[in-house]
C-alpha cells in the first residue's frame, strides 16, 4: 500500500536538514508501530521519498512524501497515528491512499 501525504514544516524544526527530515519521519513510523515496507538487499531501508528537499532555514506550509506500508492502515489512521508521535513544527495535514497511482512524486 502507498500512502501520499502532505506535511508542514515550521520555525521550530527550520534549522532541520533534509536528511534529518527523513531520519525523523522513519522514527516516527516506527513508534507509530506501523507496517513500513523496506528495500531488498544487504542493508534494507524504508521505501519512503519525498517531492523535493527543502532548504536549510525554510519553513513551509506543503512539502509532500510518499511512503510505502506493507499492510493496509487507512490513510486517516495513519495521519493519526503519525501526528501523535511527530515533535513540535511538524503535523501531517493530508494523507491519501494512492491506490494504482504509479507516478512520482519527484519532477
Amino acid at each position: 500500500m502507498r500512502i501520499i501525504a502532505s506535511f508542514y514544516k515550521h520555525e521550530q524544526v527550520m534549522f532541520v536538514s533534509h536528511l534529518d527530515m527523513q531520519r525523523l519521519f522513519q522514527r516516527a513510523f516506527r513508534r507509530a508501530d506501523l507496517p513500513l515496507a523496506y528495500s531488498n538487499g544487504f542493508n534494507p531501508h524504508p521505501l519512503l521519498s519525498f517531492a523535493t528537499a527543502l532548504s536549510v532555514g525554510y519553513t513551509s506550509d506543503c512539502e509532500y512524501f510518499d511512503v510505502m506500508l506493507s499492510e493496509y492502515v487507512s490513510p486517516a489512521e495513519f495521519k493519526r497515528r503519525v501526528n501523535a508521535v511527530l515533535p513540535q513544527g511538524v503535523h501531517i495535514v493530508d494523507a491519501v491512499d494512492a491506490g494504482d497511482f504509479k507516478a512520482s512524486l519527484t519532477p
